[in-house]
C-alpha cells in the first residue's frame, strides 16, 4: 500500500480519536506517531527530528510560571479590580474585560487566560443578573487576538517562530499593532450586535459587585512578588533573545 495515503489514513485516524476525547489527546499522539515507526514511514531517528524540542520547552516553561502565578489568586484580582472600574456600565465592563483577556493572551497561553478570566466572568454576571454571552464571547476572540500579538501567546506562534527563526520583537513589530487595533473594535462589534444587554440596569446589582474584596484573591502575596520578579526578568529577556543568541525554550 502507497506510504501516502498510510500516512493520511494514520492522521485522520488521529484526528477522529482526538475530536472524540475518549482517549486522552497526549496518548492519541504517541500512538499515532508509534505507528510511523512500526510501519517504517519513518525510523527512529527520523521521528526525533520532527519533534520541536524548542517548542516544547517553551510551552513547558510558560505553563510551569503560570501555574505558579495562578496559586498567587493575581489573575482573579485584576478581574475583579478590572470589573468595578465599570461602575455598573456594561459595555465599559466588556472593554475592560476583553482588553486585560487580550493582554494576558499575549503573554499566557490563551486557552489558560480564558480559562482563568471566564469563571470570573460567570460570577460577576451571576451577580449582575445579566447574560454572560457577549462577556464571554468578546473574551474568546479577544483570547486569540491577543495571543496572536507574541511569539509566546499562542502555540502556532512558537511552532512558526522557530521554523522561521523569528525573534520575539518580529512578532511584536509586525503583529502586535494589528492586534491592538483589533482588540479595540472588537468591543465595539460586540457591543453592536448585542445592544440590548449592554443597556441593561444594573444598578441595584452592581452594588453587590462591588463588595467583592479583590485584596482577599491574593492568597499568597509572598510567591506573587517572587513569581513576578521571575515572570518580569523572563519577558525582559524574551525582547533580547534573538540578540543573545538564546533559543526561546533556553529563555
Amino acid at each position: 500500500m502507497n506510504q501516502t495515503f498510510i500516512t493520511l489514513i494514520i492522521f485522520i485516524t488521529t484526528l477522529v480519536f482526538v475530536s472524540l476525547e475518549k482517549i486522552n489527546r497526549t496518548v492519541i499522539a504517541l500512538c499515532g506517531g508509534l505507528l510511523f515507526i512500526l510501519l517504517k514511514i519513518l525510523n527512529q531517528h527520523e521521528a526525533f527530528l520532527a519533534v520541536d524540542f524548542n517548542t516544547i520547552g517553551l510551552l513547558t516553561g510558560m505553563m510551569v510560571m503560570v501555574s505558579i502565578i495562578k496559586r498567587t489568586g493575581l489573575f482573579q484580582y485584576l478581574a475583579i479590580k478590572i470589573s468595578k472600574l465599570a461602575h455598573g456600565n456594561i459595555f465599559y465592563l466588556l472593554f475592560l474585560l476583553s482588553i486585560i483577556t487580550g493582554i494576558l493572551s499575549s503573554i499566557l497561553d490563551n486557552v489558560t487566560t480564558i480559562i482563568l478570566i471566564v469563571p470570573i466572568t460567570l460570577a460577576i454576571c451571576e451577580n449582575l443578573e445579566i447574560s454572560p454571552v457577549p462577556l464571554v464571547l468578546s473574551e474568546i476572540f479577544a483570547s486569540n487576538i491577543g495571543g496572536t500579538a507574541t511569539l509566546i501567546g499562542d502555540p502556532p506562534n512558537i511552532i512558526i517562530g522557530s521554523a522561521a527563526h523569528l525573534s520575539f520583537m518580529d512578532f511584536i513589530i509586525n503583529l502586535a499593532p494589528f492586534a491592538l487595533i483589533l482588540l479595540i473594535l472588537l468591543p465595539l462589534f460586540i457591543g453592536l450586535f448585542y445592544k440590548k444587554e449592554m443597556t441593561q440596569n444594573v444598578k441595584e446589582a452592581w452594588e453587590r459587585v462591588e463588595k467583592f474584596d479583590e485584596k482577599k484573591a491574593i492568597e499568597d502575596p509572598v510567591l506573587l512578588k517572587k513569581s513576578l520578579m521571575v515572570f518580569l526578568l523572563t519577558i525582559s529577556v524574551f525582547i533580547f533573545h534573538h540578540n543573545l543568541g538564546l533559543e526561546a525554550a533556553t529563555v
